[in-house]
């Protein structure tokens, strides 16, 4: 019986070291994912941060795209004011052929024109005479940056 008690704790302790080796082996795997896991967050963590940092160098280059185009806008709506572009279709011919969109353009000059003006204000003066008749209204308004069919529209309708 003290043989088979021996033989007992014999197996009893080769079953608990060989579970004591299965812990550690689990243990280990269980360090070694933890491990893997931590340096995929970091790298993720990493790839997002640079992500950002291009995603804000994209914005950034964007707004100074934005910038120059409205600074060009600015620029071509002067030189239609000045009269470079000339007037009526043959400006728009003119900033066509250039490449600009001529309704954009011409909204610009209107703006820098009478930023507090409506086309209703000017149409008012056009019937009050201070435009002029025919053709030289024509010329004036366009040479003002405003679109003559526009303003003679308004005039048309408020004259009914």
């Amino acid at each position: 019986m003290a043989e088979e008690k021996k033989s007992f704790l014999e197996k009893l302790g080769e079953a608990i070291s060989g579970k004591k080796e299965e812990t550690t082996t689990t243990a280990t795997k269980v360090d070694t994912a933890a491990t893997e896991a931590a340096e995929a967050a970091k790298k993720a963590a990493e790839e997002k941060a640079e992500a950002e940092k291009k995603a804000a160098e994209a914005a950034k280059i964007q707004e100074e795209l934005e910038k120059k185009r409205e600074e060009n806008i600015e620029k071509v709506a002067k030189d239609v004011i000045k009269g470079v572009y000339g007037n009526g279709e043959a400006r728009k011919e003119a900033l066509t052929e250039a490449g600009y969109d001529y309704h954009t353009i011409q909204t610009k000059v209107n703006e820098l024109l009478n930023a507090s003006k409506s086309i209703e204000d000017i149409a008012k003066e056009v019937i009050r005479g201070n435009w002029g008749n025919g053709e030289e209204r024509k010329a004036a308004l366009e040479k003002a940056g405003y679109d003559y069919h526009t303003v003679q529209a308004k005039v048309n309708e408020l004259l009914k």
